[in-house]
């Protein structure tokens, strides 16, 4: 609790001068971000390339000082740098430039590749997170059967962690501990490998897994108004919920931004795959509470309930922005006036960072990721407005999926 009030008083002593930093002038005009204009595609890759020689064969995790801290393993944060190489790679070859599709079409399977022994890691439920953008991207992009089989191993090791009680044990020994009926909000992220093993397999056994964790997710998660917890204990065998609370977050009946966030994506991709109309009206209804309670400067706060000012998390408007570009996908061929308004939204939420990306920050080019303003834990004091994996992936991402719709509607 005193390390949480110090870090506090600190932030609020610097925040301003943070702010003015941050704000500098935009070198490249956010409408020339979306579409990728040609200065902006170069710049991009100009990144990420330098990213890869200062992290050399560890995954970047997050930077302090916009430095990158590294891991051997991947911790949970693994799938990401490799994800954006699938992206990029996919841009290039849309670009035309075959030549450097195909460089980073190499380094994409490299880095997958450095996953390899995570596919059999029951110790952990963010298996999703680290396979679904790599190995799962190789096998779509490749056809090789190695990469498949390997996503498929990871989705029965997630399998494992299966609960009695209808959910997927979030963190712990499985079955074991303080945290045996424990789930975060963050696991609704997971359930896509799920899903896209009972589709390979055609076994019905995986999906339902993913859609009874969703359920007990939307039916206790979620709050009436919208927010959400961040997590919640269930008693193990029949799924009854003992209490919700948080890890992340201010407090237990608070609101962190990124938990929202997640939640909001997690919910839009089980609509996918599921058709069951009440989660996509989930991931709407988190997303109204994402967008009502956002301060004026558009930039999501690390929780919606903490004192002002407030740290910023960038990332949860980039993960935000993703969900809501699901959203619209979904609602594009019945409801195109309604599929604009979640476009709109994740416009807004991508311009909201744009000062702090690498597109408008100098100091970005040279070292740190492709945006900073995010926030690891601020509870902890790590990570504090910096540049983060998760939220590197998901901006890209956005502006990809927000280019392309741009495309499609031209």
């Amino acid at each position: 609790m005193y390390r949480y009030a110090r870090c506090l008083i600190i932030w609020t002593v610097v925040v301003l001068l943070v702010q003015i930093n941050v704000g500098a002038t935009a070198t490249v005009p956010f409408d020339d971000v979306v579409p990728l204009s040609d200065q902006a595609w170069e710049l991009l890759c100009s990144r990420l390339f330098q990213i890869e020689k200062e992290v050399g064969d560890r995954f970047p995790h997050v930077t302090e000082n916009l430095v990158w801290r590294t891991s051997r393993s991947g911790e949970w944060t693994g799938g990401f740098y490799p994800g954006m190489l699938w992206l990029v790679e996919e841009e290039a070859r849309r670009r035309g430039d075959t030549a450097k599709a195909e460089l980073l079409r190499q380094k994409a399977l490299q880095w997958s590749e450095r996953l390899s022994a995570r596919q059999f890691d029951t110790g952990t439920h963010d298996l999703g997170f680290l396979f679904v953008p790599t190995w799962v991207e190789a096998y779509k992009r490749t056809g090789d059967e190695r990469w498949r089989n390997g996503a498929l191993n990871a989705a029965r090791s997630l399998s494992k962690r299966f609960a009695p009680g209808g959910f997927i044990q979030s963190w712990g020994p499985i079955g074991q501990g303080p945290n045996a009926g424990t789930v975060i909000i963050d696991n609704m992220m997971n359930l896509e490998l799920l899903y896209w093993a009972a589709q390979e397999l055609n076994d019905d056994r995986f999906a339902e897994m993913a859609t009874s964790h969703a359920r007990l997710t939307q039916r206790h998660h979620v709050r009436e108004d919208g927010g959400s917890f961040h997590l919640v204990d269930f008693v193990r065998d029949t799924g009854v919920m003992i209490r919700g609370r948080t890890h992340q977050g201010l407090s237990a009946y608070s609101t962190w931004s990124r938990g929202q966030a997640w939640g909001v994506v997690g919910f839009a991709i089980t609509y996918q795959y599921t058709g069951d109309r009440s989660f996509l009206e989930t991931a709407q209804k988190m997303g109204e509470f994402f967008m009502r309670r956002l301060p004026e400067d558009g930039v999501a706060p690390w929780d919606f309930d903490a004192p002002a000012p407030a740290a910023k998390d960038t990332s949860a408007n980039a993960i935000a922005a993703f969900g809501f570009l699901c959203i619209a996908s979904h609602l594009q061929q019945e409801e195109p006036q309604e599929a604009a308004k979640w476009v709109d939204r994740a416009r807004y939420l991508l311009q909201a960072v744009h000062s702090y990306s690498l597109f408008a920050h100098p100091e970005l080019r040279d070292k740190g990721g492709l945006l900073t303003g995010g926030t690891y834990n601020f509870r902890q004091g790590s990570a504090v407005e910096q540049s983060v994996a998760w939220g590197d992936y998901y901006y890209l991402r956005s502006l990809l999926a927000l280019a392309q719709w741009q495309r499609e509607q031209n």
